[in-house]
């Protein structure tokens, strides 16, 4: 995450205003106090890009350069392509979303788990799948745009901060559709280096593998759970390693797999928990039985 246009990938440079970032994060949570603790990451991008300033990272030129090619306002164009109908496309396109909306469940539940600290209900799952599909159809059918997913950065985010509010998500939300109408406010946000969002961002990523972990924990790791899971990670993750791994292949299987680990991941677990028997407790079969004869 320390790449710059500036310096070469793992330059010293790169590594000390992510270094200079990250610091910056960990003192200012710890020594802040009450809602202050919040704003840690937005500290440590304030005093990493004021870093980045000082080692000649940041291109500000790239802001007029827009403004000329752009303009100030920008409004999106509608229906700028001519639709296809090409079966092909069509079930890749359908097995990617069967992907992303396993990232989607997966996104929301760790956002109840960490963030508010409580199991996902049915209703509010339900709302997050529908609202990735119909925001995606908006997107692609009439923007011209690739399809929406969730974001796993915001996962961590949320996690750490403990901030589940509409209204601060809905700011956030605002932020980004000014920043597409305006091009000055978006090429100023892309001025900022890797290594900074890189120096923030390696907590949050942190953050979203202790919330997968205990997600599983509270799964129950049985022998058949964490079979499911080891094959899943090994698999799923080690083949998008490998180049050439789908080479003789069909293409539509490479374009899905082979540089998305969470589409590996996802098609394995989905395939072992339903070819692995599941043991069957008692205490379910009595509590069931219970049921069933307080119910007649």
């Amino acid at each position: 995450y320390c790449a710059s246009d500036v310096y070469d990938f793992g330059s010293w440079q790169n590594l000390a205003v992510g270094t200079i970032t990250l610091v910056a994060c960990l003192v200012f949570q710890a020594l802040a106090k009450g809602f202050w603790k919040q704003l840690y990451v937005l500290f440590g991008l304030v005093v990493g890009y004021i870093a980045a300033i000082c080692f000649g990272m940041v291109d500000f030129s790239s802001i007029s350069s827009t403004v000329e090619e752009l303009g100030i306002v920008s409004l999106p164009m509608l229906l700028h392509y001519t639709p296809k109908f090409q079966l092909g496309a069509i079930v890749s396109v359908t097995l990617v979303f069967f992907v992303s909306a396993a990232e989607t469940i997966g996104d929301t539940t760790a956002v109840c788990t960490g963030g508010l600290g409580r199991d996902i209900t049915e209703r509010e799952l339900s709302g997050s799948l529908c609202c990735d599909g119909f925001v995606s159809a908006i997107s692609g059918g009439l923007f011209g745009c690739t399809p929406i997913t969730s974001f796993s950065q915001n996962v961590g985010l949320v996690a750490m901060t403990k901030v589940v509010n509409r209204f601060t998500i809905m700011f956030g939300a605002l932020t980004l559709v000014i920043a597409g109408l305006f091009p000055p406010i978006g090429a100023f946000f892309s001025t900022l280096p890797s290594c900074v969002l890189g120096g923030c961002t390696v907590i949050m990523f942190g953050a979203i593998i202790v919330s997968g972990v205990t997600m599983l924990g509270q799964c129950g790791l049985d022998q058949r759970n964490t079979l499911i899971a080891a094959a899943s990670f090994a698999i799923g993750i080690g083949v998008t390693q490998v180049d050439g791994f789908f080479s003789h292949m069909p293409q539509v299987i490479g374009d899905i797999f082979s540089g998305n680990p969470v589409a590996g991941v996802f098609m394995i677990s989905m395939i072992l928990s339903l070819a692995l028997p599941k043991k069957v407790d008692l205490k379910d079969i009595d509590a069931l039985t219970a049921e069933t004869l307080e119910k007649k």
